[in-house]
């Protein structure tokens, strides 16, 4: 019997913690059982009737054919991880007990894992457990390095990965198991091939081959790993790959799903719950063609039912899926080796956390529009976000107007010219807290009197000095490290930063510690200074700055203050910086 694992599978995701300790715990508990009874009749031997079976759950495999020497081949629909793992105990076991001196139970054993005849003429090794993987590299493909390690009687210290790990995991367990057991060798070894050959039972369930396995497989996993969204999806469209004319799974997958196993894609992402990229772009994914909310644990439901229904052919609509994922995780994973508008409206986007109007974003991609009239789109949607950071406004409504967007875009549009005009007269006619853009006077305001985030100090800081430096060329890419320096500092003592109204001081405090924190009071630097020059008088501060920083947004600062710096100033510069944010972001 020879089972294959295709290569579509889910990735080997098992762990010491969430299941090799306790799949430990169930044969340690069985086998020690088995040794106590048998010492309790004076006897060498284990009675497997003595204990009762541990039940590990179930796996579906589909008849395949048959190997060249006429082995019977099951493909493993679901279950590999558990099949996996269990062989890796097993072979640590046939290690472990050659080492004690104990042949006769690791051949049994052995007789587990492999075939006695081979099947490398079609392709398979003599293992039992045949792990297929594809070109991109698979956390499977290490498992015949374990195996034959081990059988062999090498040691696994050179390899690397989750194969190895659970194989040097239980060959540790068995050994530790083992020696506290020498007074009673032969019946502990006896017990242990006892319990994985006789005690550990497993349900199959044989599907025939016109039963659909996406089915069953997204019901069934037992204590293995829960199945994400994508998982669903993947296994659904691998069915499907198997129901149309000329399509195969294998070729398929290569050719659509396999990007989709890299280790970026199944990243736990986001804020407050996380869910693998997988699930989040097949959300957004989903939401663009139906231009309707999706829940997050209906994904798969609405995905199967959005290509039952229209009854469409796979290829297309994957080759459409395949090309927006390729656009979703070119503006996901940034670098700074390029800079245009539109990867700078996705710098900023990120840097404000926005990910609910990907579905948008995702229609926008598929316009064919000229580059200015696609940058009009872009420069919107960023004064759109940014101005209602600046505010103070809620981005909880954010999906809600993408998809209100999307809906009038695709019912109204018919050029990219009354794309621009669409997304234009949309935002601006929004009045509720909710979706509002935020007018000039409201942008004013909180400039001069609010204290913006951190993260939106930054930014706004960040783009005006980049807006400064494309004065002479282009867009900049501002360095990450700049940090963010309060120009009368926090810590102000009255004698180096002495208040304008000392006849008041209460009301004088107060007014400035709120002054201090409102975005006139900031630049950045490339630097920090060191504490007692930052809390320094402004007259010996301005000096440090002049002497070690380049930045424009100083030069300018440097140049039109004096050597004392109050409110006054503050709220002149205040203005000077709303001046260029609604010039950065304009409405309209």
């Amino acid at each position: 019997m020879v089972y294959v694992v295709p290569s579509y599978q889910r990735l080997y995701v098992w762990n010491r913690e969430d299941q090799w300790e306790p799949l430990w715990s169930d044969v340690e508990d069985i086998a020690n059982a088995l040794v106590m009874d048998a010492v309790s009749k004076g006897s060498d031997n284990v009675d497997p009737r003595s204990v009762e079976a541990h039940f590990l759950g179930a796996v579906v495999l589909k008849m395949s054919g048959n190997t060249p020497d006429l082995a019977r081949q099951l493909r493993v629909i679901d279950g590999q991880q558990r099949l996996t793992t269990l062989q890796l105990l097993v072979a640590a076991a046939v290690a472990e007990l050659r080492t004690a001196g104990l042949p006769n139970p690791a051949e049994r054993l052995k007789e587990l894992t492999s075939n006695s005849s081979s099947s490398a003429t079609s392709g398979l090794n003599s293992y039992k457990i045949n792990h297929h993987w594809h070109e991109h590299g698979h956390d499977y493909e290490r498992f015949s390095d374990v195996m034959r390690a081990a059988l062999g009687g090498d040691t696994t210290d050179s390899i690397g990965g989750p194969m190895a790990e659970c194989y040097r995991f239980f060959q540790q367990r068995i050994r530790d198991w083992l020696g506290a057991r020498d007074t009673h060798s032969f019946t502990a070894s006896s017990a242990l091939a006892t319990t994985l050959i006789m005690k550990l039972h497993l349900v199959g369930i044989y599907l025939d081959s016109h039963e659909k396995e996406h089915i069953i497989f997204e019901t069934l996993n037992a204590r293995g790993e829960p199945l994400t969204e994508w998982d669903k999806i993947k296994n659904y469209l691998l069915y499907r790959a198997d129901q149309e004319p000329g399509l195969g799974q294998e070729p398929f997958f290569e050719r659509y799903l396999a990007r989709f196993d890299d280790p970026w894609w199944r990243k736990a992402v986001g804020r407050g719950a996380q869910r693998p990229r997988t699930d989040i772009f097949a959300d957004y994914w989903l939401e663009s063609r139906k231009k309707t909310p999706v829940a997050v644990r209906r994904v798969f439901r609405e995905f199967q039912k959005h290509l039952d229904v229209e009854d469409q052919q796979l290829e297309p609509r994957m080759d459409e899926l395949v090309q927006d994922a390729l656009y979703f995780q070119r503006f996901e994973e940034l670098d700074n080796s390029t800079m245009n508008r539109e990867v700078q409206f996705h710098r900023r986007r990120l840097d404000l956390g926005i990910g609910a109007i990907w579905p948008l974003l995702l229609y926008l991609q598929r316009i064919d529009a000229e580059k200015s009239e696609r940058e009009k789109w872009f420069a919107m949607l960023e004064s759109y976000f940014v101005r209602r950071v600046i505010v103070g406004y809620q981005a909880r409504s954010y999906d809600q107007a993408a998809l209100e967007l999307l809906n009038e875009l695709s019912t109204r549009s018919d050029n990219q010219t009354s794309t621009t005009n669409i997304m234009l007269k949309r935002l601006a006619q929004y009045t509720e807290a909710a979706r509002i853009w935020p007018s000039d006077s409201e942008v004013k305001h909180a400039v001069l009197n609010r204290r913006l985030p951190q993260y939106a100090q930054r930014l706004v800081l960040s783009a005006i000095e980049q807006r400064l430096i494309s004065n002479w060329a282009g867009i900049p890419t501002l360095s990450p490290y700049v940090q963010i320096e309060h120009i009368m500092p926090r810590a102000w003592q009255p004698d180096s930063w002495p208040l304008l109204d000392s006849d008041v001081p209460t009301s004088g405090i107060e007014e400035r510690n709120h002054t201090i924190e409102t975005l006139g009071n900031l630049t950045l630097l490339n630097g920090r200074l060191n504490a007692a020059i930052s809390n320094a008088r402004w007259s010996i501060k301005r000096k440090e700055i002049q002497k070690s920083d380049n930045l424009f947004l100083n030069r300018r600062l440097l140049e039109e203050s004096t050597d004392e710096w109050t409110e006054v100033d503050i709220g002149k510069r205040g203005d000077w910086m709303y001046s260029i944010i609604v010039d950065l972001w304009p409405r309209g």
